[in-house]
């Protein structure tokens, strides 16, 4: 084997160089947006076009995946952008607006004392907490606004993520004050024919069977049996 060769064969062979730059490739993600896709939740950028014309105009990009998300944050710009979550049938999502919206919760929960450790996402003075709709349970239809300050998210609708925690805490199920608000069971499949209603304690009130004459129109108001000449022929005025 000649020199060359053998020298040739010896540098293909060793490893490549390590490059600085390529860790750049990769986009930057922050944590919070990996801790809500590890999570389920289905999120999604902003762009800075976006934020001034149409916030969700990307909502129909949102999803869990930490791949498309990178494709999502290389596409739309800078790692600076906000992310926002779309809330699916299976969240429930709790706006609490300022200190008015607090009192009510405050009010609205007084008899449950239990403390949900639940991601929650802020912006400002008002605070977006996320728990898992109960299995089986129905949201009632017209249940949207709460309390003064204080609403639900409904399907569709978008929020900030939650902010990033050591804990890395799950997605809670609704406290019970929440669950007797805004949700039921639902409803069972209607029989074939109606129901009996159920008799009534109170007594039937009697009616007479016989049918009373209505008094004809123009009719002089007059003693029974008489008509306009009763006063001549059926009844004699005294002298």
């Amino acid at each position: 084997m000649e020199l060359e060769e053998f020298f040739s064969q010896l540098s293909s062979s060793r490893p490549a160089a390590f490059n600085p730059h390529q860790c750049q490739d990769r986009p930057f993600l922050r944590e919070e947006v990996r801790q809500a896709a590890s999570l389920g939740l289905r999120i999604y950028p902003v762009s800075v076009l976006a934020k001034l014309k149409n916030p969700d105009s990307l909502i129909g990009e949102a999803t869990c995946e930490i791949t498309r998300l990178e494709e999502l944050a290389t596409e739309y710009g800078s790692p600076c952008r906000e992310w926002r979550v779309r809330v699916d049938p299976s969240l429930c999502v709790l706006r609490v607006d300022g200190q008015v919206g607090r009192n009510s919760v405050s009010v609205l929960s007084q008899h449950d004392q239990e403390e949900h450790d639940t991601p929650q996402a802020y912006r400002g003075d008002t605070v977006w907490t996320f728990f898992r709709k109960p299995k089986g349970m129905l949201r009632r239809a017209s249940v949207r606004k709460l309390a003064s300050g204080v609403s639900l998210l409904s399907d569709g609708d978008s929020c900030p993520v939650p902010v990033s925690s050591e804990r890395n805490s799950d997605i809670r199920a609704i406290p019970n004050w929440l669950r007797e608000l805004a949700f039921e069971a639902p409803d069972t499949s209607p029989g074939t024919s109606a129901p009996v209603p159920a008799s009534s304690p109170r007594p039937v009130p009697c009616r007479p069977a016989a049918h009373f004459l209505k008094p004809r129109k123009g009719a002089r108001k007059c003693y029974p049996g008489c008509d306009h000449a009763g006063w001549r022929r059926g009844i004699s005025r005294r002298r």
